[in-house]
C-alpha cells in the first residue's frame, strides 16, 4: 500500500475485552501482510484491555512491526 500512496493503516483491536488475542493478532497478520513492509502499522484498542492484556498483546504486536499502539487501555481508569 505504500507503493500506492498509503503510509500508514489503523485497524481496531481489543473486540470482547481481548478474550480471543489469538483472532486479534491474526487479524493484525492479515493487516501487515496486505499492506507490506513499507506502510506503518497503526492499531486503536479503544480502551479494551487492562493494563496486564495491554502489555502482554502489545509484546505481541511487536512480530508484526505495529508502529502505534492507541488506547490500550481506558483513559477513564
Amino acid at each position: 500500500m505504500h507503493d500506492q500512496g498509503v503510509p500508514q493503516v489503523r485497524i481496531k483491536i481489543g473486540e470482547s475485552s481481548g478474550s480471543n488475542p489469538g483472532r486479534e493478532l491474526a487479524r493484525v497478520a492479515i493487516a501487515r501482510s496486505e499492506i507490506g513492509p513499507d506502510a506503518e502499522l497503526h492499531v486503536d484498542a479503544n480502551g479494551g484491555y487492562t493494563p496486564g492484556k495491554a502489555v502482554r498483546i502489545a509484546r505481541l504486536l511487536d512480530s508484526e512491526d505495529v508502529t502505534w499502539f492507541e488506547e490500550p487501555v481506558s483513559s477513564e481508569t
